[in-house]
């Protein structure tokens, strides 16, 4: 506050003390101690009569003190006060109350960190809205009315002061506020004290698991029976997440809706399990393993307005990520300048029990097994254009490739068709330890880079299969690695790919790299065709399954494609990944939650 605002409210106190008797303190006293029991559902014969007299001397206090400083003067200070109250009151329980729980003393440094929020985090003027609709909307009627007399002039701009009274306080000050504080919440003896900054990450998400599991129990009851997080995004969606009761609902606060405010525990809570780190006092600004930034206010009210948000929630945050080791080997890749090459590690590493490989289900892809059903019948897959029937015998006499294989579940479902099936990964422990996991497989696996494919694959095969390849590379490659995938498809071929998906500009937590519309429908290239494009989605999974193919050669066409590249490759070509150009690894969602 400047010296004006400060001054006023003195004057203001000044000038009850003369009036101050026994009997009108203890009427404001339990006027406020009412107001308390009156939130909580209470009823008291004698309020009307305590509201009534609490209003009369406050109005007459306020009149008095606008003599000597001016109404205008007293009404903006007053306006001001408010505001720093409620944004106090907000930063204390959104930071000091959650640190003083997880280190058991009392917070060192409660006053500068909410100076930080005023001055350079922008808290007053986030706040100011949600103030103004809480005094127009929640207050009192007999406060409500008390502000109006005086001239509260709702959505005046309420700015932090470029010269404030008090710029910081001394050290036994700011320790001594810690204490009163914690002695007023949890009566505790005060005993060490401690830092916002001293918290680890891990204990910030802690409590964002906190705010989840509490907003899942306001739903619960709201909706009479077990909620879940969509449950609660569905609540969102529909208008009605001021409806559920849970702390962070009971004070004004400086978020944009109460959709936001709900939604913020569930995503934050997955963005600190993805391993994003925020500023202690500013935990909407998200930066990622790779340097991503995440704004979660932007993410919370997108999901809110009903908009694809590509993360899955609710899941449990206290329980090992399998996702961990992965984003670690790809971050440590990517700051290397090799993006790829964390595959390799991730599978070699996997064999030691060092880590995990989070996609190996040892199932085919569900969305493959759709397409493909294994047993005979009508489907909507290979040859669906001519309603030709899909069976165990499909294959028979035709090639097929599937892309980044991964430890070689599509492929071994792939060649229960028939096909004469190759599958390549980029890692060449992949490769042998898919050759472990199936021994005497029909299938031939090999080490090759999606980006540098041998020559003899060209336009070689009647059905390429791509899961989830190419959203493993970073975006800059995308249009490469789509380029070789199109080519491996021969004449009268098909291409399916499955893959992450999202809108054009929209979220994306790296890696994966989900492909946009435009990126899927890039994959008519190099004279492919798109027969169907699938555009799959709930509310935190979108993917896409299309299916693309190369018109049959005229006859006159056909020698086009050699044999040798239809019969399969040179043992000499055999070779490993080039260490300049690494591809990719295929696999359910790659370890890291689908868009």
């Amino acid at each position: 506050m400047d010296e004006d605002d400060l001054r006023t409210l003195v004057v203001r106190e000044l000038t009850l003390a003369p009036s101050a008797t026994w009997r009108v303190r203890w009427i404001l006293h339990l006027n406020f101690l009412d107001r308390v029991r009156e939130a909580e559902g209470e009823s008291l014969p004698q309020r009307e009569w305590l509201r009534v007299h609490a209003h009369r001397i406050r109005s007459d206090l306020w009149s008095a003190t606008a003599e000597l400083v001016g109404r205008d003067v007293l009404a903006r200070a007053t306006r001001r006060a408010c505001m720093i109250d409620c944004a106090f009151e907000w930063h204390l329980e959104r930071y000091a109350g959650p640190a003083m729980s997880h280190g058991g003393g009392y917070v060192a440094d409660i006053y500068q960190s909410f100076l930080w929020k005023i001055r350079e985090d922008g808290l007053l003027g986030r706040m100011q809205p949600n103030v103004d609709s809480f005094v127009a909307e929640d207050f009192e009627r007999h406060e409500a009315r008390l502000l109006e007399e005086l001239g509260w002039n709702s959505g005046e701009p309420v700015d932090a002061v470029a010269d404030p009274v008090v710029a910081g306080v001394t050290e036994k000050l700011e320790r001594r506020l810690g204490q009163v504080v914690l002695w007023e919440r949890t009566r505790a003896t005060p005993r060490a004290f401690h830092s916002l900054h001293d918290i680890p990450w891990d204990g910030w998400g802690s409590f964002h698991a906190q705010w989840r599991d509490q907003v899942i129990v306001a739903a619960s009851k709201l909706l009479g029976r077990q909620a879940t997080a969509r449950d609660v995004v569905q609540l969102a969606v529909d208008g009605r997440a001021g409806e559920l009761s849970w702390w962070h609902a009971d004070l004004p606060c400086p978020h944009p809706s109460p959709a936001v405010c709900v939604l913020m525990p569930f995503f934050g809570g997955e963005l600190w399990r993805l391993g994003y780190v925020a500023p202690v006092l500013q935990q909407r600004s998200f930066v990622g393993p790779l340097g991503d930034t995440v704004d979660l206010v932007a993410l919370a009210d997108r999901a809110g307005r009903g908009l694809p948000y590509g993360l899955e929630l609710g899941g449990p945050l206290t329980e090992r990520d399998r996702d961990e080791d992965s984003r670690r080997l790809a971050a440590e890749s990517l700051a290397a300048g090799d993006p790829t090459g964390w595959f390799e590690r991730l599978y070699a590493e996997s064999e030691t029990g060092e880590a995990i490989v989070p996609w190996d289900s040892q199932t085919p892809h569900p969305l493959l097994v759709e397409w493909l059903p294994s047993e005979s019948g009508s489907g909507s897959g290979l040859g669906s254009g001519s309603g030709a029937e899909i069976g165990p015998g499909t294959g028979v006499g035709r090639r097929a490739l599937v892309v980044g294989c991964g430890l070689g579940d599509d492929a071994e479902y792939v060649s229960r068709f028939g096909f004469d099936t190759v599958a390549f990964d980029v890692s060449e422990s992949a490769v042998r330890l898919a050759q472990e996991r199936f021994p005497g497989s029909r299938v031939e696996y090999r080490a090759a880079d999606l980006l540098a494919p041998p020559g003899e694959w060209r336009q070689a095969f009647d059905l390429v299969v791509e899961i989830m390849t190419v959203q493993a590379l970073p975006e800059h490659l995308h249009a490469r690695a789509v380029a070789s995938i199109a080519d491996f498809v021969g004449p009268g071929g098909t291409l399916l790919v499955i893959a992450s998906a999202r809108e054009e500009g929209g979220p994306v937590f790296a890696p994966p790299w989900p492909l946009t519309p435009s990126e899927i429908a890039s994959f008519a290239t190099e004279g492919l065709v798109a027969d169907r494009i699938e555009d799959l989605r709930d509310p935190e999974r979108h993917r896409c399954r299309a299916t693309f193919h190369r018109p049959a050669a005229r006859e006159e066409d056909r020698g086009s494609v050699s044999e040798e590249n239809r019969k399969g490759v040179s043992e000499e070509n055999r070779s490993g990944v080039s260490d300049e150009n690494r591809g990719s690894v295929s696999g359910e969602d790659r370890g890291i939650p689908p868009l």
